[in-house]
C-alpha cells in the first residue's frame, strides 16, 4: 500500500487539466454518445456517501463525474475505467448534509474522445446527530482544502473530515463511524487513536479496545474512504505475571499495543509490514534489588512490527534494552506532577489488566529522511533517534543524555507529541509544555521548529507558533495543552497545528467547556495564524487525539479555479467564480522553505503524472485563444529540491485536443487502476 497524503500535491492542477480538455471534445461532439443511463443512491448507513451507476455502451472505456450543489464550487470525481459489463458504480464523496445536488457522466472512448454524457440529481441526508450538538467556528480560511480529525463522544467514535477552505467553511464533508469489535471480548464500538492515509487513499487507524491510551488489546484497522474494513491486525495482548517468586530477571509481566502512533506500510523499507507502537512490561526495580517483586512495574515504550501476511505482531525493539528506568525518569518535583514517570495507571487487555508505573509513554514514531527511526517519549521530555536496523541509539535531544545543547534555555521542549524531523534536518514538534519551568516562560502550549547544528551539537528555535487567548496583566496568555496535539508542515511552508485540550495553567484544571483548536499558522518565525478552528465537544466526551490534513478524499479535485492572486488563495477564500479552490500549483510556486510534510511524503515520478487518473479541466485564460494549463505534452517546469513536476504550460485548445488523444492512447489501462489493500 503506498500513502496518498500528497495525492494532489503532485499532479491536482495536471489532473484538473484532463477535465477541461475533455470538455472541450464534448462540446463538438454532441452527435457521439455511448453512454445510457446513470442514477444515484445515498448510502443508508453514511449520509455523505453516495453511489453513482453508470451504464455505458461497448465504446465507452472510462468516465468521470461533475457534481455541485448550489453555492459551491463544482467537484470532479476521478477517472475511472468502467466495468466490461456496462455497469459501473463511482462512489463520489466530500458532500454538504441535506443538500440537493445534480451531476453529469462524462464519458470517454479508449482515444480519450468523449463518448457522450448523462445528467442526474440527489439529495444527502443530515449529519449523525451526535456530530450536531458539537460546535464549530472558524476565522479566516486553510489553504488545505481537508482536514480529519478523531472524534471520541457519545453517540460517534470516528473521524470527521472538514472543509476548511472553501467560501461557505466550515462544513463536514466526510465521516466514519467506527464498527464493533470484540477485541476486549465484548462486542462494542471501540473508541479511536492515531490516523494515517496510504497514497491509494485508504486510511490505517488505530482501534482503541477497552478505550483511551491504557488500552493494550488496541489493534489496528484499514478502510477504504467509503468506510468499508479492509483489514485489521491481530489482537495481541497479555498478562503474564510469573508463576513463582522470585521472577526470572526480565521477566515479562505484559505486552500488547498502543494507540498513539502507527506508519505506513514500508515505511522502514520492510515492503508490506507495519511498524507501531507497543508496550512491554517488566520489574526493573525488583531485579536490582530496589523492591518486592511486582511493587514497581515499569511499563515501556516498545516498537512493534505488524506483518499482515503472516499475521504475525512482533516486538520488534525493547526499551529495557537501550534505556534506564531506575535513572532516566522524571517524578512529580521537577516535572508536571500529574504526568510523569512515576505516573500508576491500570493497563486494560481483553477483561484482564496490570497496575504499573508509565515510565516513559512514547507517542510518536517517524522514519527520518535520515533513516533513523525518531521516537517521542513524552514523560522523559527527550526525542531518541534509534539506527535503522534498531540496534542502537543514533542520538538523543532533549532531557536525558542529550547529544545536543540548547544555548537559549527557552529553547527546550517539555512532554513534547508528534516530533518530525523535516527535510533539512530540523526537527518540527508539538511541545505541549508540562513542567516547563517559569524562568522559561511556564505552562503554555507551541508548535517548535528547532535547527540541529551538526558542528556545536546545538537545537535553536527558528520557528515557533504559540495561540493567543487573552491577557493577563498586559501581557499575552497563550493556551495550553497539557496532552496530545500535532504539528504538520505543508508544502506551502505554512503549519496546522491542533490542540487537543483546553487546560487552565494555573489551576491546571481542564475548562468547560474545552475548546479544541486548530490552527494554520505561517511561516513567518514567531509564526501568526491563517486561520483558526475551534471546537466545542459535550464534556464528558473522550478527547481528539490528532488531526490530518488531506487534499482529496476520493481522488476528487475542484473543477476550475478562481480569478484571485496566489497570496488571496492562500490567506482568504477568492471572490467570484471558483472561489476558495484549492490549486496547488500556486502552494508549490508559494513554498517558502522547500520542505516536504515529513518522511511520509513519497513522490510522483513523471511516469505516474496522471496519478491514475487522467482529466482536464478549464484554468484561467490566457487570450488569445490559449489557457493557462499543467498538462503532460505541454511546457513542463521541474521545481527545485522536489521529485515531481509543477508549474503551467500555455497551450491552444488545439494542443490540448491533440495531446488528450495521444496521452489516453499512450497511458496503459492499468495505470488507472486503483490501488487495493493487498497490494502491500
Amino acid at each position: 500500500m503506498q500513502e496518498l497524503h500528497n495525492l494532489s500535491r503532485h499532479g491536482g492542477s495536471l489532473i484538473r487539466v484532463v477535465a477541461a480538455a475533455a470538455a472541450v471534445l464534448l462540446a463538438g461532439s454532441h452527435g457521439y454518445a455511448d453512454t445510457l443511463s446513470t442514477s444515484a443512491t445515498v448510502r443508508a448507513n453514511n449520509s455523505l456517501l453516495v453511489d453513482v451507476q453508470v451504464t455505458t455502451g461497448a465504446k465507452v472505456e472510462r468516465v468521470s463525474i461533475t457534481y455541485q450543489t448550489t453555492g459551491v464550487d463544482p467537484l470532479v470525481s476521478r477517472l475511472t475505467q468502467v466495468s466490461s459489463t456496462g455497469s459501473t458504480t463511482i462512489t463520489i464523496g466530500r458532500l454538504r448534509a441535506s443538500r440537493s445536488y445534480t451531476y453529469t457522466v462524462d464519458a470517454f472512448d479508449r482515444d480519450g474522445a468523449p463518448a457522450g454524457t448523462a445528467s442526474g440529481s440527489f439529495t444527502t441526508g443530515p449529519l449523525p446527530s451526535a456530530l450536531s450538538t458539537n460546535t464549530y467556528t472558524l476565522t479566516g480560511r486553510t489553504t488545505a482544502p481537508l482536514v480529519i480529525v478523531g472524534v471520541n463522544q457519545t453517540g460517534f467514535r470516528g473521524y470527521v473530515g472538514f472543509d476548511l477552505h472553501s467560501s461557505d467553511a466550515p462544513q463536514i464533508v466526510w465521516y466514519y463511524n467506527n464498527v464493533p469489535s470484540n477485541a476486549t471480548g465484548v462486542l462494542q464500538v471501540d473508541t479511536i487513536g492515531s490516523i494515517v492515509r496510504e497514497r491509494n487513499g485508504n486510511i490505517l487507524f488505530a482501534d482503541a479496545g477497552t478505550g483511551g491510551p491504557d488500552s493494550l488489546d488496541t489493534f489496528y484497522r484499514a478502510i477504504a474512504p467509503d468506510g468499508t474494513l479492509l483489514a485489521e491486525s491481530p489482537p495481541d495482548c497479555s498478562v503474564t505475571p510469573p508463576a513463582a517468586s522470585p521472577s526470572t530477571a526480565g521477566w515479562i509481566w505484559g505486552q500488547g499495543n498502543d494507540w498513539h502512533e502507527q506508519l505506513l506500510p514500508g515505511a522502514d523499507g520492510v515492503r508490506g509490514t507495519i511498524l507501531h507502537l507497543g508496550r512491554i512490561f517488566k520489574d526493573p526495580f525488583f531485579d536490582a534489588g530496589q523492591a518486592s517483586q511486582g511493587k514497581r512495574l515499569q511499563v515501556g515504550s516498545a516498537i512493534r512490527r505488524w506483518n499482515p501476511a503472516a499475521g504475525t505482531d512482533k516486538i520488534v525493539w525493547d526499551p529495557f534494552d537501550f534505556l534506564d528506568p531506575l535513572t532516566e525518569r522524571t517524578n512529580a518535583s521537577n516535572t508536571d506532577p500529574g504526568n510523569n514517570s512515576d505516573l500508576i495507571s491500570a493497563y486494560h487487555c481483553a477483561g484482564k489488566s496490570l497496575q504499573s508505573e508509565e515510565w516513559m509513554h512514547a507517542n510518536s514514531l517517524q522514519v527520518a529522511p535520515s533513516g533513523v527511526i525518531l521516537l517521542s517519549v513524552r514523560y522523559l521530555d527527550t526525542v531518541v533517534a534509534i539506527s535503522p536496523q534498531l540496534e542502537r541509539i543514533a542520538w538523543r535531544i532533549g532531557r536525558f543524555k542529550s547529544d545536543f545543547t540548547f544555548p537559549n534555555a527557552s529553547d527546550r521542549f517539555y512532554h513534547p507529541h508528534y516530533v518530525r524531523m523535516l527535510e533539512n534536518g530540523n526537527l518540527l514538534l508539538f511541545d505541549n509544555g508540562n513542567g516547563r519551568p517559569a524562568a522559561e516562560g511556564g505552562l503554555y502550549t507551541r508548535a517548535l521548529e528547532l535547527a540541529l547544528d551538526w558542528k556545536s551539537m546545538t537545537a535553536a528555535k527558528v520557528w515557533e507558533y504559540r495561540h493567543p487567548v487573552g491577557a493577563s496583566g498586559g501581557a499575552p496568555v497563550y493556551k495550553y495543552s497539557d496532552r496530545v496535539g500535532a504539528a504538520q508542515r505543508l508544502e506551502n511552508g505554512n503549519t496546522i497545528v491542533w490542540f487537543g485540550a483546553d487546560i487552565n495553567p494555573t489551576t491546571l484544571v481542564p475548562k468547560s467547556p474545552q475548546t479544541y483548536t486548530l490552527v494554520e499558522a505561517d511561516a513567518s518565525p514567531e509564526a501568526g495564524a491563517v486561520a483558526v478552528l475551534d471546537v466545542q465537544i459535550p464534556p464528558g466526551t473522550g478527547f481528539p487525539y490528532r488531526a490530518l490534513p488531506v487534499e482529496t478524499l476520493f481522488g476528487e479535485v475542484p473543477a476550475g479555479r478562481g480569478e484571485c492572486s496566489p497570496d488571496d488563495r492562500v490567506t482568504k477564500p477568492c471572490t467570484g467564480h471558483g472561489r476558495g479552490v484549492w490549486n496547488y500549483h500556486d502552494q508549490l510556486e508559494r513554498a517558502k522553505r522547500g520542505k516536504r510534510r515529513d518522511s511520509r511524503w513519497q513522490p510522483e515520478w513523471p511516469a505516474l503524472r496522471f496519478r491514475r487518473e487522467s482529466r482536464i479541466a478549464a484554468n484561467r485564460p490566457m487570450g488569445g485563444g490559449r489557457h493557462d494549463l499543467l498538462f503532460a505534452g505541454c511546457h513542463w517546469r521541474k521545481t527545485a529540491d522536489r521529485e515531481q513536476y509543477a508549474g503551467h504550460a500555455g497551450c491552444s485548445s488545439a494542443e490540448v485536443m491533440k495531446t488528450t488523444r495521444r496521452t489516453f492512447a499512450l497511458v496503459p489501462t492499468s495505470a488507472f487502476a486503483g490501488s487495493t489493500f493487498a497490494h502491500w
